[in-house]
């Protein structure tokens, strides 16, 4: 399928069972089928209610959907700039070579900017050299001095039963 017949578009409510079909493919292509746990549903409550927490772009040709991005906006509290994270970024295998993923990264970048963002960032498997590979050659850097740290389950509960080591649970005195 060539690039060029190809278009690109806001997701709507609609896509959220596409999205999630997409996001199953990128962890299986990944050799990570079984960590995706969220659902349609999940996708459905937390993009396309009354406050989205992401926004996502679906690259299609002839009613198919054959490539996602799906992003959130962040800032920077020191440069002082609102940014985009590039959460996941998706394309089918039939259309991959095509440019596709050039397309949806810049067109994630265009509608990001509409909305006033000035940077983009974005986490890369640290084994998925084709990923960083093509992250690079679209002009990103690598931020040697980020390293990602993440809090999940039991891991987050237990941040939110840090008392400070204060009889008032660390509140500022």
């Amino acid at each position: 399928m060539a690039a060029a017949r190809i278009t690109i578009r806001p997701a709507i409510a609609a896509d959220a069972p596409a999205i999630h079909a997409m996001i199953q493919a990128m962890a299986a292509g990944l050799g990570m089928a079984g960590q995706v746990t969220s659902t349609p549903q999940d996708l459905l409550k937390h993009g396309f209610g009354d406050r989205p927490a992401f926004e996502a772009l679906i690259a299609e040709g002839n009613g198919q959907p054959l490539g996602l991005s799906l992003y959130f906006f962040n800032f920077s509290s020191w440069a002082g700039k609102r940014g985009v994270y590039l959460q996941d970024i998706f394309v089918d295998a039939r259309t991959r070579g095509t440019g596709l993923g050039k397309r949806l990264l810049a067109e994630t970048a265009n509608r990001a900017a509409q909305q006033g963002a000035e940077f983009m960032r974005l986490a890369v498997d640290k084994d998925n050299q084709a990923a960083r590979d093509f992250y690079l050659d679209a002009g990103m850097i690598h931020a040697e001095r980020d390293c990602i740290y993440k809090a999940w389950n039991e891991a987050f509960e237990g941040l939110k039963a840090i008392d400070g080591g204060t009889e008032d649970g660390g509140a500022p005195k």
